[in-house]
């Protein structure tokens, strides 16, 4: 089979997507991302890290730089308190969450399901009725907005 044969056969269109965003009230999702950090530092985060540093990995490494990692190595190496430690992973999380909130209102028409809301079933149910009818085949999803 030649190349110019391969690239004349048709392919198969690319898989849509129906784009969703959960949204979560800021208190709730602040209490959340607090939870998330204390028990994250609960289950083992301090004592990773500190065998990947005894193990001689860099802390330049990337992924040593990703959210939180850097104040965890602070911690490790005694220049930073626990309690310290749990508020500036949890500052860092709600700011990316806040950047994540407005790349979402700016870039995409997602569809809004509020965290918990009943009526999210319901709405996802007819968006992917109409988004795959019983024929199997794809059609565009229709827009909803925010």
């Amino acid at each position: 089979t030649s190349v110019t044969a391969l690239s004349a056969t048709p392919r198969p269109a690319p898989p849509r997507f129906v784009e969703c965003q959960i949204v979560v009230p800021r208190p709730e999702l602040h209490e959340r991302i607090a939870a998330r950090t204390v028990a994250m530092l609960g289950a083992g985060w301090i004592e990773e890290v500190t065998a990947l540093l005894d193990t001689g990995y860099d802390p330049a490494l990337p992924g040593l730089m990703t959210l939180g990692y850097p104040h965890v190595v602070e911690h490790v190496r005694g220049r930073m308190e626990r309690a310290v430690l749990a508020e500036r992973v949890a500052r860092d999380t709600r700011r990316l969450a806040r950047h994540q909130e407005t790349w979402f209102r700016k870039t995409l028409p997602a569809l809004q399901l509020h965290a918990g809301a009943a009526e999210n079933i319901e709405r996802l149910a007819a968006l992917l009725a109409a988004y795959v009818p019983r024929s199997g085949a794809a059609v565009d999803a229709p827009k909803e907005g925010p």
